[in-house]
């Protein structure tokens, strides 16, 4: 006699059973013990599924009834139907019994089901969850991530090193990027390429490939859709703060531009956070997406090849020295005096130069890092030959290298009548500092005729020739 068991949750809300074909109660230990595995496994299989709510009671907007047993080695319900959407666990298949359980999902749960967003490849503890779900064994996931991390395979039908039908459901339920593609766009000198993604939720962010001389390359990435610092200087100032970037959707930036380079026989060297957003305004995300880059079962990124530059929020400053003290650092500063920042950069008013400078020497006592300072060269704004010497004396004997950014030409909130400096206006800046002992370098513009240099990305879908 086969004897099938199901689950049903009491009025009290505590969870009973009932055998097909026989009167009786059983508790889920009952369960447990018949079907040879532990309560508590028992009830962590039907959590995965989201049948149990963290305190061990049944979700009844989800649960009903159902009956299975298993026939030519595929699950079917008594009536026939085929269950295609999911297996039996092991613990239960490996039971010499007759005895078998599942939950039955109503219609009502299939449409909650497939509606659920996927789990991001990147999400451990969604992945972790899965696997109990799917009955699978932790080391599954080791297994899994080295052939996404290691092997750069997206596809998980090409993951031989699981099983079949483990494939298949990592297929249905697990996304290995999360951002869909709008357009991409390479400059004429193919040294750049500026990629625009829409999220899920339809947010437009932009990413940019720097493909250097030297050999090297460089993906600048966005934290966050538009940006609230409003620095009148930045093109993506102008836009606000529409989202933070889910730790998810930075590392899909990531996971994209590595197949783009490795289709041209490349590979991935820097990242800099230096796209859209304030990274220190998404910390949260930012840190996560970091310790994924840098962890060495993964993509292990040197975290001296991961940048993150701010404009300045100081309690940040003070944290990342602690979490990521390899991690390199760069201020946007942009000026040496309070007045002149504050007209270019609304967060001195909540930071002035001071308080920064305060919270830098902290930086570098906690890390010995030095950190690089970048500064925008505005004809009539912040190359005034007086600002030299100030900022030659603010940085003078700190661990300091200063990147001159000529202003490149956008639509920033300060609109399209200011140029960039001179290139002697720049030359007489670097003497200034080199005489104080502080070393700069002038930072070579890249991608601007694609509107993919720095402080130009506003989400412009036409630039230059698009690449399809």
């Amino acid at each position: 006699m086969t004897a099938l068991i199901t689950i049903t949750p009491r009025e009290d809300g505590q969870l009973w059973t009932t055998s097909l074909g026989t009167s009786g109660t059983y508790s889920v230990g009952d369960v447990a013990r018949v079907l040879g595995t532990g309560q508590n496994r028992l009830f962590k299989f039907l959590k995965a599924r989201g049948i149990l709510r963290s305190d061990r009671t049944p979700r009844r907007e989800y649960l009903r009834l159902g009956y299975f047993r298993i026939v030519r080695g595929e699950y079917q319900r008594a009536d026939g139907i085929v269950c295609e959407y999911a297996r039996l666990p092991k613990f239960i298949l490996q039971k010499e019994t007759s005895f078998a359980i599942f939950v039955l999902l109503s219609r009502e749960i299939m449409m909650h089901w497939n509606t659920t967003p996927k789990t991001s490849i990147h999400d451990e503890a969604g992945m972790r969850d899965i696997l109990v779900w799917a009955g699978e064994k932790p080391y599954r996931l080791a297994q899994i991530y080295a052939e996404f991390y290691k092997n750069n395979k997206t596809d998980f039908s090409e993951y031989t090193t699981i099983p079949l039908w483990l494939r298949s459901a990592l297929s249905e339920h697990v996304d290995t990027q999360s951002l869909s593609v709008e357009t991409i766009q390479t400059s004429d000198d193919d040294q750049t390429t500026k990629i625009l993604f829409a999220t899920t939720d339809d947010k437009k962010i932009e990413s940019v490939i720097m493909r250097h001389l030297s050999g090297r390359t460089t993906l600048c990435v966005s934290c966050q859709a538009g940006c609230p610092m409003a620095c009148v200087f930045c093109a993506t100032g102008k836009l606000g703060l529409e989202k933070n970037l889910s730790a998810w959707e930075i590392l899909d930036q990531v996971a994209f531009a590595k197949e783009v380079l490795r289709e041209e026989g490349r590979e991935l060297r820097n990242i800099v956070f230096m796209g859209m957003g304030e990274p220190f305004l998404n910390y949260a995300n930012v840190s996560s997406a970091i310790r994924i880059l840098t962890d060495q079962k993964k993509w292990d990124f040197s975290s001296r090849r991961v940048t993150v530059s701010t404009c300045g929020i100081v309690p940040k400053i003070r944290e990342i020295a602690r979490d990521f003290p390899q991690v390199s650092l760069a201020i946007s500063l942009h000026a040496p005096d309070d007045e002149t920042r504050r007209a270019i950069m609304p967060v001195n008013h909540t930071y002035p130069v001071a308080d920064l400078m305060d919270s830098l020497d902290e930086y570098v006592q906690m890390t010995n890092k030095r950190v690089f300072y970048e500064y925008i060269m505005i004809a009539g704004v912040t190359d005034r030959l007086e600002l030299a010497p100030m900022l030659a004396e603010l940085l003078r004997g700190r661990l300091a290298h200063v990147n001159f950014i000529p202003y490149n030409p956008g639509e920033g909130i300060m609109g399209r009548g200011h140029r960039p400096s001179s290139r002697l206006i720049i030359e007489k800046f670097q003497r200034t500092l080199e005489r104080a002992g502080v070393p700069s370098t002038v930072r070579h513009t890249m991608g601007d005729d694609i509107a993919a240099a720095c402080g130009q990305l506003a989400r412009k879908e036409t630039m230059s020739r698009t690449l399809a």
